[in-house]
């Protein structure tokens, strides 16, 4: 049995830092490298140093990693402090009028962090060179600098050993009162020139400032914004996004003074969106940015090094050809069957769709799944747990999003939705349905309420819980569905949808929420044609259409005759002129007709006309006869050499054409016969049309079987059978051509 270290736990949701750990033991089972991250941890220079993700992305994780790596490349490094620099507890809000210049003066977090950076590194210096700064501006030899600094920054400077923490400076400067905090960032002259000085290799590693402020996050929320609360005036996100902005500012403005000093920091990717509006410098700052994303592949691969650390008595024993799926979900679980789908798909797939592709969804989901015993992981205990905890990450993405979107009332919201896959008018109908709810609980008008609230949906898609479906993606013009990714979250995007192929659909991991509420009518309306999910292939079922195949009577002996080039070619001239507004018309043969459309009414329109300019041939009298069926088409794009060349070209597929083709020659002269799949498919039929039902004695070329009153059609004794009704179909008279 394999031994596993229990620090080296798998399916870790936090980025604690594993004691007595080496850097490549860290590495190696903890870190994914994608070529980003690869080249982050490769560089011997800081020439990347500030690390952005959403949250759930591993940010703190790879932070962690680089001052491991540090640690054991740079003996010298003087690095001080935790092994990542953090600030304590929480910010405090502050008043009405102080939070307003909080969140519009970015040069004052800007010179925050420029001085607890600039103390922390002088201070580390300090320690290194032995040097001691005069105990009071009154020494007998004060540096030049020391002389225009103020008393706090001082006593900051002579307790080098506690103020050794850019975090811990930042927050004790935010706990000054406003006077004495000016006065300390009087000082930030003396102490950049200062801070030139510093020629030993420092770095610090400063994290979780976007958790320090999080109690000025806004909560846009509609159920919150229905209530009034005295807080809301003393918060703002531009004051969470400026403390974070500021810290990269401050973390490239100090490494380009001096490259003696590295500031490696994480930032939310919410928050560094905004940089182009905060920073001239935003360009080059990206340039040094870490953004962290990740692929599929790249998250196949984090799942494969968590199996690895857990115990053996938690995985199913080895077998042939087992990989790390089999011994996570079992040699029966391995493959999970779709609950309405007549489909399968790899149980690993199954769990990544339920997630919203951030590696501590997949933590989460695979940690509940490992705490099964092996003996209950069975397939149906499998889906039960990744559905229900799933619901949980809804709430977990809602929660973090409240403070950037107007959320809709979800309590309110998903009673509305009745499908997975929704047209737009459904989507329209759900929207108008808790709107409407809306409207009654807040005994108002909606138009009240900011626009964002009157489109539900539309936050949805925006924070990648309502997809769609592009068409044309790849190089077979395949259609893929999309949601958007956290990494894509854009905070201000303006409302709307993307054009989608026919259906909206709602994410997987709010299928239970939206059971919950809705029961049995959600799950009978479940899609079924297609397994839901980030960028999975979206196939359309073939499409039922109408067929006619139309031949020409006696042209075997117009072969003969010098009307053969003349008949030819007016063929193809009466399938482009009366043919013109079908779906599909193809010549072949030289003397048959096939046509394909959705309308019925179209296709016999055509063959009324082709067989009035048949008959009406000016030189000589021609009759076409017509075999019909329906079903599902597509069309496939095959090459055909023509002149020396392979030029390409569509061909439709389906039973419907072979049923067409089998009926025609039993066709009587300028008739058409018709099975059951054509008539109804019209659905009851057409004004104007006459439909009769065949007996035996119209059709005498075919056989009959008189106990199931059914025709048989086969072209051989080899060819499959189709058994069907047959029936005539005619315009009741020539006027009613003109119908539809």
């Amino acid at each position: 049995m394999a031994l596993v270290n229990p620090e080296y736990s798998a399916w870790r949701t936090s980025a604690d830092t594993i004691s007595d750990a080496s850097f490549s033991q860290y590495r190696d089972r903890l870190i994914h490298e994608t070529a980003e991250i690869k080249r982050f941890l490769s560089e011997t220079r800081a020439e990347h140093f500030i690390i952005s993700a959403p949250k759930g992305f591993g940010k703190t994780l790879l932070l962690i990693a680089k001052r491991m790596q540090l640690n054991e490349h740079s003996a010298e490094l003087d690095h001080g402090g935790e092994i990542v620099d953090r600030p304590a507890g929480h910010f405090e809000l502050v008043s009405k009028d102080r939070t307003s210049e909080y969140k519009t003066d970015f040069g004052f977090w800007r010179d925050i962090w420029a001085y607890s950076i600039s103390v922390a590194a002088i201070n580390q210096h300090k320690r290194r060179a032995g040097a001691i700064l005069p105990a009071t501006e009154g020494d007998s030899s004060p540096s030049v600098f020391t002389k225009r600094l103020d008393s706090w920054t001082l006593e900051l400077l002579q307790d080098s050993k506690r103020f050794r923490s850019p975090a811990l400076i930042f927050t004790s400067l935010l706990d000054l009162d406003f006077s004495t905090r000016r006065k300390a960032l009087g000082s930030l002259g003396p102490l950049s020139a200062m801070l030139n000085d510093v020629q030993s290799q420092t770095a610090f590693f400063i994290d979780n400032v976007d958790e320090y402020f999080v109690p000025v996050l806004e909560n846009h929320s509609l159920a919150f914004a229905l209530r009034s609360d005295a807080d809301d005036q003393r918060k703002s996100n531009q004051i969470w996004i400026n403390a974070q902005l500021a810290l990269v500012t401050a973390a490239f403005n100090i490494h380009r003074v001096n490259h003696h000093i590295r500031v490696y920091c994480t930032v939310r990717s919410e928050a560094l969106l905004k940089l182009r509006e905060a920073a001239a410098e935003y360009a080059q700052i990206l340039g040094h940015t870490v953004e962290i994303s990740y692929t599929r592949k790249d998250l196949e691969i984090i799942f494969q090094k968590n199996v690895k650390l857990m115990g053996d008595e938690n995985l199913f024993p080895e077998a042939p050809n087992s990989d790390s799926f089999g011994r996570f979900f079992g040699p029966d679980s391995k493959v999970l069957k779709h609950k309405f789908i007549e489909r399968s798909e790899n149980a690993f797939d199954f769990v990544l769709r339920h997630t919203f592709y951030r590696p501590r969804d997949l933590m989460t989901l695979c940690g509940k799944l490992a705490l099964i015993p092996i003996e209950d992981r069975s397939p149906t205990r499998i889906k039960e747990e990744v559905v229900a905890e799933s619901a949980n990450l809804v709430h977990g993405i809602l929660t973090e999003m409240k403070p950037f979107f107007r959320l809709p009332d979800t309590e309110d919201l998903l009673p509305c939705i009745r499908k997975n896959a929704l047209t737009i008018s459904e989507l329209e109908s759900s929207s108008a349905k808790y709107l409407n709810t809306i409207a009654r609980r807040i005994e108002g008008a909606l138009d009240d309420l900011e626009v964002d609230y009157q489109h539900p949906f539309c936050v949805l898609y925006q924070i990648g819980m309502l997809g769609w479906i592009e068409a044309d993606q790849g190089e077979d013009l395949e259609s893929l569905q999309r949601f958007v990714k956290p990494q894509d979250i854009e905070v201000d995007k303006r409302l709307g949808l993307p054009p989608t192929e026919k259906f909206y659909l709602i994410h997987p991991a709010l299928d239970r929420l939206i059971f919950d509420r809705v029961g049995r009518e959600y799950s009978q309306q479940f899609h079924r044609n297609n397994v839901i999910g980030f960028d999975l292939l979206w196939q359309e079922p073939p499409t039922s259409l109408f067929v006619i195949k139309a031949d020409l009577c006696g042209f075997s002996s117009v072969m003969e005759t010098e009307l053969y080039e003349s008949v030819s070619l007016k063929l193809h001239e009466w399938a482009k002129t009366t043919c013109d507004d079908l779906l599909f018309v193809e010549v072949t043969g030289g003397d048959s007709i096939t046509m394909i459309d959705g309308s019925a009414l179209n296709l016999l329109n055509c063959i009324f006309k082709l067989q009035k300019r048949a008959e009406l041939h000016k030189e000589r009298s021609l009759s076409f006869r017509f075999g019909g069926s329906a079903g599902p088409i597509t069309f496939e794009k095959i090459e055909r050499r023509i002149n020396g060349a392979w030029e390409s070209i569509v061909l439709p597929m389906g039973m419907s054409l072979r049923s067409s083709a089998r009926l025609e020659p039993h066709a009587p002269k300028g008739k058409l016969i018709v099975d059951a799949a054509f008539v109804q498919s019209m659905q009851g039929g057409v004004d104007g049309l006459l439909i009769k039902e065949l007996a035996p004695e119209d059709v005498p070329s075919l056989l009959y079987n008189s106990e199931a009153k059914l025709f048989t059609i086969q072209k051989s004794t080899t060819d499959p059978i189709i058994a069907t009704r047959l029936y005539f179909i005619h315009f009741a008279t020539e006027e009613s051509v003109l119908l539809g």
